[in-house]
């Protein structure tokens, strides 16, 4: 604030303010009582009071707060100022707008400064629901087998879970809606996917590559018995389940003449395979020389080839 005041008549007077000051006007003062003492030459005074209200109103602060979902930076401040006009602003983040857009939840502070100078501060916690993060825990102990327990992993609380959504469905061994452990049987590698919806219709997402490390063993006798005993009468190609089919099966005698062939049938089966005789007849003692293709339960196909002694 300031005082001007005017001394009549004009001459050479001296000042004494309440506050100190000694000369005729004083400029950039608070609010307040001042009382002046002015004295002329002659040694007369003349006392006058002057009262400095502060007609300044502090800004007031208000806000429409849009609350962030999902942990996502998707939340606003609406600040409301009056009065409205010629204000400057100062947000904790380092905007210098009226108005916060793109904000997470957390504690913002506003210094709003008006014309006059004068400043008001406010400070706003902004509410919202956190990001649901999922994750998948395989237990690979038995995955040899064909079987995954898949749990899952969340930063949320189960109450807080309105659906679970696992693929592919038919893999699954539990039909609730909600399930935080499923039991897959896997026969071949497997894309497995998960999406966790919670009650604020916050969605995560998770996934993984299953895949099986498959054993494929495949037996062929070295000799054979033809005898009409039943033991070991036949020669075939013997393997474990995970080799799907002879293709193909030849068998030759010593002089590169093929004795034998059958194809298309399956391991284990001593039926489709040979019995020792060529046209009806029974081969002698020999040793054989065979080819054979095999396919896997992986779709690849193998060849072996080797000797087999005949014995009767």
């Amino acid at each position: 604030g300031a005082i001007d005041i005017t001394i009549s008549p004009a001459g050479g007077y001296s000042y004494l303010w309440s506050n100190g000051e000694t000369k005729e006007d004083l400029l950039n003062i608070p609010a307040g009582i001042y009382e002046v003492t002015v004295s002329d030459n002659f040694n007369c005074s003349l006392s006058e009071i002057f009262s400095i209200e502060n007609i300044s109103i502090l800004p007031t602060l208000s806000e429409l707060m849009t609350t962030p979902s999902c942990g996502e930076s998707n939340g606003g401040i609406d600040l409301i100022v009056n009065p409205p006009n010629g204000n400057q602003f100062q947000w904790s983040n380092g905007d210098i707008v009226e108005d916060l857009g793109n904000v997470s939840k957390g504690n913002y502070s506003v210094t709003v400064t008006d014309i006059n100078g004068c400043s008001a501060t406010g400070s706003f916690d902004m509410p919202g629901s956190n990001a649901v993060e999922v994750n998948i825990d395989a237990d690979l102990t038995a995955i040899n087998s064909g079987t995954v327990t898949c749990t899952l992993i969340l930063n949320v609380t189960p109450e807080s879970i309105s659906s679970i959504d696992w693929s592919p469905e038919e893999l699954f061994n539990c039909t609730e809606p909600i399930c935080f452990q499923q039991v897959f049987t896997l026969l071949e590698p497997t894309f497995i996917s998960v999406e966790v919806i919670d009650t604020n219709g916050c969605i995560g997402r998770a996934n993984m590559q299953l895949d099986i490390e498959k054993e494929f063993h495949v037996y062929i006798p070295n000799v054979f018995t033809p005898n009409g005993d039943t033991q070991n009468d036949m020669f075939t190609v013997y393997a474990n389940k995970e080799v799907r089919e002879v293709v193909r099966l030849e068998i030759f005698d010593r002089w590169g003449n093929c004795v034998f062939i059958n194809q298309s049938f399956p391991p284990n089966e001593p039926s489709y395979g040979w019995n020792g005789s060529f046209k009806g007849n029974k081969m002698n003692p020999d040793v054989f020389a065979y080819w054979t293709l095999v396919r896997y339960s992986n779709g690849e196909e193998h060849y072996f080839k080797g000797d087999v002694t005949l014995l009767r």
